[in-house]
């Protein structure tokens, strides 16, 4: 909220870092609705991410759109893969959701409301993730909570959860040997535990 005022002050100068920060948007793919990949791939096609960086970072001048896994303008940025997914279209992840049979299993999001680089996050989601047809939840808490109840494997209507979201230093997120999201160990790797 106070980037605006930082930029105007002729004494501060702001130094921007080359790969920012990248927000994470994660499934729970050991439980329902979200073992389904069907049920992801429909997630990913009504998401986008322009609604989440207005609302989480205010001004233009502190985001850009980045459809790739790694963060734009490091080494293995690419957007191989990424077609149709991202692009907010709602009425297409709708007739995903059909197709796969989405017979309204709750899609628990946690939110954290006293951190403030995500706090905003998770509301964007299930509103986007609402208007092609999920049922969804908020589950309000402390960031602490957040992180312990993340642990949980549990389905989410026994504690679990279906999505959190987070961000990380786009550097650490830039090299494939230590960006936790690319660990695709099953119960072994971070939690949100996919399988490849």
């Amino acid at each position: 909220e106070h980037y605006a005022t930082l930029r105007a002050n002729p004494e501060l100068q702001v130094h921007d870092n080359k790969y920012g920060a990248q927000v994470l948007l994660r499934f729970n793919h050991l439980q329902p609705p979200f073992d389904d990949v069907r049920l992801r791939r429909a997630a990913l096609v009504a998401l986008s991410q322009t609604p989440f960086l207005r609302a989480q970072f205010v001004s233009p001048e502190l985001f850009r759109v980045c459809r790739s896994l790694y963060p734009c303008g490091s080494a293995y940025e690419t957007q191989a893969g990424m077609d149709g997914l991202l692009s907010g279209n709602i009425r297409q992840a709708r007739e995903l959701l059909k197709a796969a049979g989405y017979a309204g299993a709750p899609v628990v999001i946690m939110q954290p409301t006293d951190l403030a680089t995500v706090a905003k996050l998770p509301a964007v989601a299930a509103q986007q993730l609402r208007q092609a047809g999920f049922k969804v939840e908020l589950a309000p808490m402390d960031w602490n909570a957040s992180l312990a109840r993340r642990q949980k494997k549990e389905p989410a209507t026994q504690g679990g959860w279906s999505i959190f979201l987070t961000t990380f230093n786009g550097l650490d997120m830039a090299n494939p040997v230590i960006n936790p999201a690319m660990n695709a160990a099953g119960e072994k790797a971070w939690p949100g535990w996919p399988a490849d």
